[in-house]
């Protein structure tokens, strides 16, 4: 936890001068949660409606794949928030345990309009951490969960 605060603070100092999104990512046995933080100007460019949570839901799923095993993860949005800079999202996706099996990450959020974008991903699973930065060039990541 002290970490996430750590890179959020960091996140809003450097975020004005390089465009990011954050998501963090956290595996129970039974659950993934994923937070996503997105600055308002990005968030807007993407949504027509911002007010629409099926709307977002459905633009987020398509930017954002995440496969557990050969299982796509349905994240189902719970809630958003918006403050002065950033929207923030959180994500659902039920899940039947995840050990020694691999998560594949892709997502093309803001990535092939803007060279300059990158999207931060933290995944957590018993009590490990892990980071990944996804951009223009590296679109896709995995790792085995164990």
């Amino acid at each position: 936890m002290i970490l996430f605060l750590k890179l959020s603070v960091l996140f809003y100092f450097i975020s004005h001068d390089i465009p990011v999104t954050m998501f963090n990512m956290t595996f129970s046995d039974t659950e993934v949660k994923m937070i996503v933080k997105i600055d308002i100007e990005d968030f807007d460019s993407l949504i027509e409606n911002p007010t629409d949570h099926k709307q977002v839901e459905y633009q987020f799923r398509e930017l954002m794949q995440f496969t557990k095993g050969d299982k796509l993860l349905e994240f189902a949005l719970m809630e958003m928030e918006k403050d002065k800079e950033f929207y923030i999202l959180s994500f659902s996706s039920k899940i039947n345990g995840f050990e020694n099996e691999r998560l594949y990450m892709k997502t093309t959020l803001l990535v092939e309009n803007d060279p300059k974008h990158s999207n931060i991903i933290k995944v957590t699973y018993q009590n490990k951490t892990r980071g990944f930065r996804l951009h223009q060039k590296r679109l896709e990541t995995s790792l085995i969960l164990n």
